[in-house]
Protein backbone atom coordinates (compact mmCIF):
# COMPACT_ATOMS: atom_id res chain seq x y z
CA UNK A 1 0.00 0.00 0.00
CA UNK A 2 1.09 3.26 -0.69
CA UNK A 3 2.91 5.23 2.59
CA UNK A 4 0.28 8.17 2.10
CA UNK A 5 -1.03 10.49 5.38
CA UNK A 6 -4.69 10.27 5.48
CA UNK A 7 -5.91 13.44 6.55
CA UNK A 8 -8.85 14.95 4.61
CA UNK A 9 -7.31 16.12 1.43
CA UNK A 10 -5.18 13.17 0.96
CA UNK A 11 -7.58 10.18 1.55
CA UNK A 12 -9.28 10.44 -1.36
CA UNK A 13 -5.71 10.55 -2.96
CA UNK A 14 -4.61 7.22 -1.25
CA UNK A 15 -7.57 5.56 -2.53
CA UNK A 16 -6.93 6.68 -6.12
CA UNK A 17 -3.28 5.62 -5.80
CA UNK A 18 -4.67 2.00 -4.74
CA UNK A 19 -7.20 1.93 -6.75
CA UNK A 20 -4.82 2.59 -9.53
CA UNK A 21 -2.05 1.05 -9.03
CA UNK A 22 -2.86 -2.54 -10.47
CA UNK A 23 -3.26 -0.39 -13.79
CA UNK A 24 -0.26 2.09 -13.80
CA UNK A 25 1.78 4.65 -12.06
CA UNK A 26 0.38 7.35 -9.59
CA UNK A 27 1.92 10.72 -8.27
CA UNK A 28 0.44 12.24 -5.61
CA UNK A 29 0.88 16.58 -6.12
CA UNK A 30 2.45 16.09 -9.28
CA UNK A 31 3.96 19.71 -10.75
CA UNK A 32 2.82 20.76 -14.01
CA UNK A 33 4.78 23.61 -16.27
CA UNK A 34 7.50 23.75 -13.74
CA UNK A 35 5.70 24.54 -10.75
CA UNK A 36 2.77 26.97 -11.68
CA UNK A 37 0.26 24.22 -11.08
CA UNK A 38 -0.28 20.72 -9.09
CA UNK A 39 -2.17 17.89 -10.02
CA UNK A 40 -3.86 16.10 -7.01
CA UNK A 41 -2.44 12.93 -8.90
CA UNK A 42 -1.18 12.36 -12.19
CA UNK A 43 -1.10 8.97 -13.53
CA UNK A 44 0.66 6.76 -16.36
CA UNK A 45 -0.52 3.36 -17.57
CA UNK A 46 1.31 -0.09 -17.81
CA UNK A 47 2.00 -1.46 -21.19
CA UNK A 48 0.51 -4.76 -19.76
CA UNK A 49 -1.89 -3.45 -17.00
CA UNK A 50 -2.92 -6.44 -14.66
CA UNK A 51 -6.00 -7.96 -15.25
CA UNK A 52 -9.10 -6.43 -14.14
CA UNK A 53 -10.96 -7.30 -11.63
CA UNK A 54 -15.00 -6.81 -11.26
CA UNK A 55 -14.49 -4.28 -8.29
CA UNK A 56 -11.82 -2.13 -10.17
CA UNK A 57 -13.70 -2.48 -13.88
CA UNK A 58 -14.16 1.15 -14.25
CA UNK A 59 -10.76 2.19 -12.81
CA UNK A 60 -9.20 0.14 -15.45
CA UNK A 61 -11.48 2.52 -17.62
CA UNK A 62 -9.65 5.91 -16.32
CA UNK A 63 -6.45 4.01 -16.10
CA UNK A 64 -6.77 3.52 -19.73
CA UNK A 65 -4.85 6.75 -20.57
CA UNK A 66 -2.18 9.04 -19.16
CA UNK A 67 -4.97 10.55 -16.95
CA UNK A 68 -4.88 14.05 -14.13
CA UNK A 69 -7.10 12.89 -11.41
CA UNK A 70 -8.95 15.92 -9.02
CA UNK A 71 -10.71 14.80 -5.53
CA UNK A 72 -12.78 18.10 -4.46
CA UNK A 73 -13.22 18.62 -1.20
CA UNK A 74 -16.24 20.69 -1.42
CA UNK A 75 -18.56 20.97 -4.70
CA UNK A 76 -16.27 22.81 -7.37
CA UNK A 77 -17.04 26.60 -8.65
CA UNK A 78 -17.08 27.13 -12.13
CA UNK A 79 -13.62 29.13 -11.23
CA UNK A 80 -11.84 25.87 -9.62
CA UNK A 81 -13.08 23.48 -12.42
CA UNK A 82 -11.27 26.27 -14.93
CA UNK A 83 -8.29 25.95 -12.60
CA UNK A 84 -8.92 21.79 -13.73
CA UNK A 85 -9.15 23.24 -17.05
CA UNK A 86 -5.73 25.10 -17.18
CA UNK A 87 -3.89 22.38 -15.53
CA UNK A 88 -4.75 19.68 -17.91
CA UNK A 89 -4.39 22.28 -21.09
CA UNK A 90 -1.02 22.67 -19.99
CA UNK A 91 0.33 19.14 -19.17
CA UNK A 92 -1.23 18.45 -23.02
CA UNK A 93 1.01 20.94 -23.99
CA UNK A 94 3.77 19.88 -22.56
CA UNK A 95 3.15 15.91 -23.34
CA UNK A 96 3.17 17.18 -27.29
CA UNK A 97 6.38 16.98 -27.19
CA UNK A 98 6.20 13.08 -26.08
CA UNK A 99 3.44 11.57 -28.19
CA UNK A 100 4.82 8.52 -28.53
CA UNK A 101 5.46 7.83 -24.54
CA UNK A 102 2.22 9.13 -22.98
CA UNK A 103 -0.63 10.54 -25.42
CA UNK A 104 -3.66 10.86 -25.50
CA UNK A 105 -4.74 12.12 -22.19
CA UNK A 106 -7.70 12.87 -19.84
CA UNK A 107 -8.69 14.33 -16.63
CA UNK A 108 -10.65 13.08 -14.06
CA UNK A 109 -12.96 14.82 -11.18
CA UNK A 110 -14.31 13.27 -8.66
CA UNK A 111 -16.90 15.09 -6.23
CA UNK A 112 -19.20 14.00 -3.62
CA UNK A 113 -22.77 16.87 -5.53
CA UNK A 114 -22.99 17.67 -8.86
CA UNK A 115 -21.85 21.26 -9.39
CA UNK A 116 -24.64 22.57 -11.85
CA UNK A 117 -23.10 26.11 -12.55
CA UNK A 118 -19.96 25.12 -13.17
CA UNK A 119 -21.09 22.29 -15.44
CA UNK A 120 -23.21 24.58 -17.20
CA UNK A 121 -20.29 27.44 -17.72
CA UNK A 122 -18.08 24.55 -19.45
CA UNK A 123 -20.74 23.32 -21.42
CA UNK A 124 -20.79 19.93 -19.67
CA UNK A 125 -23.13 16.92 -20.91
CA UNK A 126 -23.97 12.89 -19.16
CA UNK A 127 -21.76 10.54 -20.42
CA UNK A 128 -21.06 7.40 -21.19
CA UNK A 129 -19.77 4.28 -23.29
CA UNK A 130 -19.81 0.76 -22.83
CA UNK A 131 -18.57 -0.80 -19.27
CA UNK A 132 -18.98 2.70 -18.26
CA UNK A 133 -21.71 3.74 -15.48
CA UNK A 134 -24.84 4.46 -16.92
CA UNK A 135 -25.24 7.72 -14.67
CA UNK A 136 -23.49 10.43 -12.99
CA UNK A 137 -20.60 10.90 -15.22
CA UNK A 138 -20.42 14.34 -17.06
CA UNK A 139 -17.77 15.45 -19.89
CA UNK A 140 -17.09 18.92 -20.37
CA UNK A 141 -17.06 20.91 -23.88
CA UNK A 142 -13.23 21.07 -24.08
CA UNK A 143 -10.31 19.95 -26.48
CA UNK A 144 -9.00 17.58 -24.18
CA UNK A 145 -11.27 14.89 -22.65
CA UNK A 146 -12.22 16.29 -18.88
CA UNK A 147 -14.74 14.14 -17.41
CA UNK A 148 -16.54 14.75 -13.66
CA UNK A 149 -17.54 11.65 -11.79
CA UNK A 150 -20.43 12.84 -9.17
CA UNK A 151 -20.29 10.26 -6.62
CA UNK A 152 -23.77 11.27 -5.09
CA UNK A 153 -25.67 10.27 -8.69
CA UNK A 154 -23.28 6.51 -9.63
CA UNK A 155 -25.51 3.57 -9.50
CA UNK A 156 -25.05 1.88 -6.22
CA UNK A 157 -23.21 -1.38 -8.02
CA UNK A 158 -19.84 -3.09 -7.27
CA UNK A 159 -18.30 -1.09 -10.03
CA UNK A 160 -18.71 2.22 -8.66
CA UNK A 161 -17.98 1.06 -4.39
CA UNK A 162 -14.81 2.48 -4.37
CA UNK A 163 -15.71 5.79 -5.57
CA UNK A 164 -18.89 6.42 -3.56
CA UNK A 165 -16.41 5.56 -0.42
CA UNK A 166 -15.32 8.90 -1.73
CA UNK A 167 -18.68 10.54 -1.57
CA UNK A 168 -20.31 12.30 1.38
CA UNK A 169 -23.59 11.77 4.05
CA UNK A 170 -25.99 8.68 2.61
CA UNK A 171 -23.97 8.16 -0.32
CA UNK A 172 -21.25 7.62 2.24
CA UNK A 173 -23.00 5.66 4.49
CA UNK A 174 -24.47 3.28 1.93
CA UNK A 175 -21.20 2.54 0.47
CA UNK A 176 -19.79 2.11 3.89
CA UNK A 177 -22.41 -0.88 4.86
CA UNK A 178 -21.67 -2.50 1.25
CA UNK A 179 -18.13 -2.35 2.10
CA UNK A 180 -19.39 -4.07 5.62
CA UNK A 181 -20.49 -7.00 4.06
CA UNK A 182 -18.03 -7.55 1.47
CA UNK A 183 -15.21 -9.65 3.43
CA UNK A 184 -13.41 -10.19 0.24
CA UNK A 185 -9.31 -10.08 0.65
CA UNK A 186 -9.47 -7.07 -1.93
CA UNK A 187 -11.29 -4.47 0.55
CA UNK A 188 -8.60 -5.35 3.56
CA UNK A 189 -6.80 -2.19 1.91
CA UNK A 190 -9.40 -0.04 1.48
CA UNK A 191 -10.20 -0.35 5.13
CA UNK A 192 -7.13 0.08 6.38
CA UNK A 193 -7.52 3.50 4.67
CA UNK A 194 -11.03 4.42 6.30
CA UNK A 195 -9.77 3.27 9.90
CA UNK A 196 -6.84 5.33 9.46
CA UNK A 197 -8.53 8.26 8.51
CA UNK A 198 -11.18 7.70 11.30
CA UNK A 199 -8.37 7.49 13.94
CA UNK A 200 -6.26 10.25 12.47
CA UNK A 201 -9.70 12.81 12.62
CA UNK A 202 -10.76 11.62 16.06
CA UNK A 203 -8.11 13.31 17.60
CA UNK A 204 -9.35 16.02 19.73
CA UNK A 205 -6.98 18.74 18.26
CA UNK A 206 -7.85 17.60 14.38
CA UNK A 207 -8.99 20.88 12.72
CA UNK A 208 -12.50 19.15 11.40
CA UNK A 209 -14.34 20.66 9.43
CA UNK A 210 -18.34 19.65 8.83
CA UNK A 211 -17.06 16.66 5.87
CA UNK A 212 -15.07 14.77 8.81
CA UNK A 213 -17.93 15.47 11.00
CA UNK A 214 -19.66 13.71 9.17
CA UNK A 215 -17.31 11.20 7.72
CA UNK A 216 -17.29 10.37 11.85
CA UNK A 217 -21.29 9.66 12.10
CA UNK A 218 -21.11 7.15 9.03
CA UNK A 219 -18.20 5.27 10.09
CA UNK A 220 -19.25 4.77 13.59
CA UNK A 221 -21.62 1.92 12.69
CA UNK A 222 -18.42 -0.21 10.66
CA UNK A 223 -15.14 0.92 12.22
CA UNK A 224 -14.78 -1.75 15.19
CA UNK A 225 -15.75 -4.36 12.50
CA UNK A 226 -13.07 -3.15 9.94
CA UNK A 227 -10.44 -3.15 12.88
CA UNK A 228 -11.23 -6.98 13.86
CA UNK A 229 -11.78 -7.74 9.83
CA UNK A 230 -8.09 -6.18 9.43
CA UNK A 231 -6.46 -8.07 12.10
CA UNK A 232 -8.22 -11.30 11.33
CA UNK A 233 -6.56 -11.06 7.89
CA UNK A 234 -3.21 -11.12 9.57
CA UNK A 235 -1.92 -7.73 9.64
CA UNK A 236 -0.54 -8.31 12.86
CA UNK A 237 0.82 -5.03 13.62
CA UNK A 238 -2.19 -3.33 12.91
CA UNK A 239 -3.04 -2.22 16.34
CA UNK A 240 0.45 -1.08 17.23
CA UNK A 241 0.42 1.23 14.13
CA UNK A 242 -3.12 2.58 15.33
CA UNK A 243 -2.14 3.37 18.63
CA UNK A 244 0.83 4.91 17.15
CA UNK A 245 -0.95 6.90 15.03
CA UNK A 246 -3.41 8.28 18.10
CA UNK A 247 -0.27 9.11 20.13
CA UNK A 248 1.81 10.53 16.78
CA UNK A 249 4.62 8.17 17.95
CA UNK A 250 5.81 5.13 17.37
CA UNK A 251 4.86 2.53 20.59
CA UNK A 252 8.02 1.78 22.28
CA UNK A 253 9.30 -1.91 22.35
CA UNK A 254 7.45 -1.94 25.88
CA UNK A 255 4.39 -0.49 24.80
CA UNK A 256 4.23 -2.88 22.40
CA UNK A 257 4.70 -5.76 24.73
CA UNK A 258 2.08 -4.51 27.04
CA UNK A 259 -0.32 -3.84 23.94
CA UNK A 260 0.15 -7.75 23.37
CA UNK A 261 -0.35 -9.08 26.96
CA UNK A 262 -3.29 -7.12 27.49
CA UNK A 263 -4.91 -8.34 24.13
CA UNK A 264 -4.32 -11.40 25.33
CA UNK A 265 -6.19 -10.94 28.67
CA UNK A 266 -8.81 -8.65 27.62
CA UNK A 267 -9.41 -9.87 24.05
CA UNK A 268 -9.52 -7.67 20.59
CA UNK A 269 -12.67 -5.57 21.25
CA UNK A 270 -11.77 -3.31 24.26
CA UNK A 271 -8.88 -2.47 22.62
CA UNK A 272 -10.81 -1.76 19.65
CA UNK A 273 -12.78 0.67 21.39
CA UNK A 274 -9.73 2.22 23.14
CA UNK A 275 -7.91 3.40 20.07
CA UNK A 276 -11.00 4.30 17.83
CA UNK A 277 -12.69 6.23 20.78
CA UNK A 278 -10.07 7.71 23.59
CA UNK A 279 -8.13 10.44 23.61
CA UNK A 280 -4.41 10.33 22.78
CA UNK A 281 -3.81 11.92 27.24
CA UNK A 282 -6.20 8.81 28.01
CA UNK A 283 -4.13 6.34 25.80
CA UNK A 284 -0.74 7.40 27.28
CA UNK A 285 -2.42 7.18 30.87
CA UNK A 286 -3.43 3.38 29.94
CA UNK A 287 -0.28 2.29 28.34
CA UNK A 288 1.43 4.17 31.34
CA UNK A 289 -0.25 1.69 33.86
CA UNK A 290 1.34 -1.28 35.67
Amino acid sequence: MHSVQVRHDSFHKAMVLQATAPFGKGEAEHPIDRGVYFADIWFEPLDRPATIRPHLSFWSEIARTAAIVESCRSTPTPVRLADIVARTLNKERALRHHPDKLAPMRTWVITHGRPRSALEAWGARPHTEPDWPEQGIWRLATLVPIFVIVCRELPETPQTLLLRLMGARNTLRRALNELKACDEPWTHPYKDLLVRRHVMVAQPHYPRTKDDDDFLQQFADVADQFVTNLRQEGRQDLLRRLFGLRLQRPLTDAEADLLRQREDELGTDPLNELVLTATAEEIEAWLAQA
